[in-house]
């Protein structure tokens, strides 16, 4: 009889162990599930902002191409970051969105940030020898390293 009675305690704790387990299993499943949504989410948003930044830039290009033809193949100097008007100006760094007739949304990237723009320049890529190029935009992306922000009432560059 005490014999019987052992087997029946071991067998409870076996059962609760490995419900335990389970409960354990079930919870990282889950988890796990949860993580891999908001994983691609972030993907899919930032994709979003890396095609919307993209368009913004084509417009910009296309906007400079065609100042370039209109006024006898020259291309606008760039707006200062920090400047609101948009106006170009000697030694600006942004892109003169009313001098080039766009609207100032097309002038900011998707985080918010004014598309840096240099005129007449000097690019290497990894290493490589320096190309020249009529002109660059660079969108300074999520982290905005060097970006003028939107909205900053000093207008102030990172």
């Amino acid at each position: 009889m005490q014999t019987d009675r052992l087997f029946k305690l071991s067998t409870r704790r076996k059962f609760a162990g490995g419900a335990a387990l389970a409960m354990i299993a079930t919870l990282l499943v889950v988890a796990a599930t949860t993580l891999a949504i908001r994983m691609t989410r972030q993907v899919q948003d930032k994709t979003a902002q890396q095609q919307l930044t993209q368009q913004r830039m084509a417009r910009i290009a296309k906007s400079l191409e065609a100042y370039w033809i209109a006024h006898g193949c020259k291309l606008p100097s760039g707006a200062l970051g920090s400047s609101k008007t948009g106006d170009e100006v000697a030694n600006g760094t942004t892109v003169p969105w009313r001098t080039l007739g766009i609207p100032q949304a097309d002038a900011f990237d998707a985080w918010d940030r004014k598309i840096s723009y240099k005129r007449d320049v000097k690019v290497s890529v990894l290493g490589g020898s320096a190309q020249s190029f009529d002109w660059a935009l660079i969108s300074h992306g999520a982290t905005g390293l060097g970006a003028w922000i939107l909205g900053d009432p000093d207008d102030q560059q990172l």
